[in-house]
């Protein structure tokens, strides 16, 4: 992200000379300047850690020295300095504002980790141009569920001198807390940052009696003399996500005995799912917006619950699984019918009844009667031969029996006959040979010729053979197989009927088929 610093240099250098005499002028009892602090940004300017940070300065004054600084707004500890441009690599999530600092002489303290209260020229010459408030954010929380206990290490902690904890809200930049010690409880939902103050004196001479809650602790760093130092700056997040069921939902009917369970928590939460009988399972609230799912589990059918629980918090739905309605087919199964026949059986009263081709193409529906029994037309006709039905049938609340599945066979027009095969070529050579066999007699087109060589146990199709009525053979084995495969039907006109093989020939062969060459040369014997 590019951010400008457009605010000008607001004296120019008249002012700032008019300044560099004043403050010689009082250099015995004169505070070093500070920046004016800007307003809390509203939004995040980061929005991930760490963050590199790369300003423009603008109407940098001629003839003085110029550092740019990086403070934290919380505290008022510089946090980086940079002395040739605004920019700031690595930065951690939290509340900041860049600011340039044009002096002469040397600047003295103007480095990380001193508060900016303790900056000063040599020559009591400092000013700051205007400052730029910056908010690095982070999506992670900290704490899973608000309110939570914080506990805070500080480093470079100062020996000899009072040391107070401070729990700041960033999104008022003011103190929620004040402990003794590193600790904090109850804290509420929100961002915060944390830092130890280092100090003279105490609550009985009155010393630092600005860091109490409700207070700037900024105010409190760089204005009050006895204010030695702070430390580093912990921010936290400390979310409120507690798990939530957001499916099946309380009191809710469930169609199905195996609902998906979904809900929200903390994202990255892991969540752990339990059900009856025993069963659960493990799932991750993966998504930004902390969603998860969960699927495989079986309820009974009537009321039953669900538990779900981050490690934290628990949350419990309630609901009732509909009953799936019964449902038996008892004909046509399997036996050959009309074109459009009628599906019987019996489901559950009341239950609506559904068949379906395996294209899901609904051929009728009913409603089962008082008594349970179903009787269900085809409103659209079934083509010539094997057809694959379903049937379903539908209860109160969606739920859905199991489906049933059954051939229902029509009989083609004209049905396929296989014909003969004929084959006078045998005994054939077991060197080599050729042959061809040729069919008679069949009704419809021949699909393919199929061979076998282990006496009809298993066929292996002849590809190219579609549509000839002979097929030739080339080396042929003893006792080899060939038949013809031939179908009546007429697919693209609805009527399909079932294959018909013709009657299978067998080769034989033997050596005393092959003929022998007997143009021998006549041999010579000469001295």
């Amino acid at each position: 992200m590019m951010s400008y610093l457009n605010q000008s240099f607001r004296a120019g250098l008249s002012l700032l000379a008019f300044m560099c005499l004043s403050l010689l002028l009082f250099a015995a009892t004169a505070q070093a300047q500070q920046p004016t602090l800007p307003a809390l940004p509203a939004t995040c300017d980061y929005t991930s850690e760490p963050a590199n940070i790369s300003l423009t300065a603008q109407n940098i004054p001629a003839g003085f020295s110029t550092i740019y600084l990086l403070v934290n707004m919380t505290s008022g500890l510089i946090v980086q300095t940079n002395q040739t441009a605004p920019v700031f690599n690595g930065v951690s999530r939290g509340l900041y504002y860049a600011v340039p600092a044009h002096y002469s002489g040397s600047l003295n303290n103007a480095s990380a980790g001193k508060l900016i209260s303790d900056v000063y020229s040599t020559d009591q010459c400092l000013t700051y141009g205007s400052s730029l408030a910056l908010k690095v954010c982070s999506p992670t929380c900290d704490y899973a569920a608000a309110p939570a206990s914080v506990t805070f290490t500080a480093q470079s902690v100062p020996v000899g001198v009072n040391t107070s904890y401070v729990l700041v809200n960033t999104a008022t930049n003011l103190i929620a807390q004040v402990s003794n010690t590193a600790s904090f409880a109850a804290v509420p939902l929100g961002d915060y940052a944390i830092t130890s103050v280092h100090y003279t004196g105490g609550p009985a001479s009155g010393s630092l009696t600005a860091l109490s809650v409700g207070n700037s602790l900024y105010d409190v760093t760089t204005q009050q003399a006895n204010c030695l130092s702070v430390s580093n700056t912990l921010y936290i997040k400390v979310c409120n996500s507690p798990v939530a069921i957001t499916g099946p939902l309380d009191g809710t009917t469930m169609a199905t005995l195996n609902p998906v369970i979904s809900g929200t928590a903390t994202p990255g939460s892991s969540v752990t799912v339990t059900a009856p009988n025993g069963q659960s399972c493990v799932t991750t609230a993966s998504t930004p917006g902390g969603t998860w799912t969960c699927s495989g589990i079986t309820f009974p059918a009537g009321p039953t619950s669900v538990t779900a629980t981050d490690g934290i918090t628990t949350a419990v739905s309630n609901f009732t699984v509909a009953s799936p309605p019964s449902l038996t087919v008892t004909g046509p199964v399997n036996v050959t019918t009309t074109t459009t026949p009628t599906i019987s059986g019996t489901a559950t009263p009341g239950s609506t009844v559904a068949i379906t081709d395996p294209s899901g193409t609904t051929l009728c529906t009913t409603t089962a009667s008082p008594s349970g029994t179903f009787a269900c037309a085809l409103t659209i006709p079934l083509p010539g031969g094997p057809n694959t039905l379903t049937v379903t049938a539908s209860g109160p609340g969606g739920s859905i029996s199991q489906p049933i599945t059954f051939t229902a066979i029509v009989p083609c027009t004209t049905p396929s006959i296989g014909g003969v095969t004929s084959f006078t070529g045998n005994p054939l050579c077991s060197v080599s040979n050729a042959g061809a066999v040729t069919l008679s007699g069949q009704t419809g087109t021949v699909v393919k010729w199929q061979t076998s060589t282990n006496g009809g146990i298993s066929w292996t199709d002849i590809a190219g053979t579609a549509g000839l009525t002979s097929y030739g053979f080339v080396n042929a084995a003893n006792n080899q197989q060939f038949r013809a495969v031939v179908n009546s039907g007429n697919p693209a006109g609805g009527d399909t009927c079932v294959d018909a093989n013709s009657t299978t020939i067998t080769t034989t062969t033997s050596s005393v088929a092959c003929t022998v060459d007997c143009n021998v040369l006549p041999s010579v014997i000469v001295k």
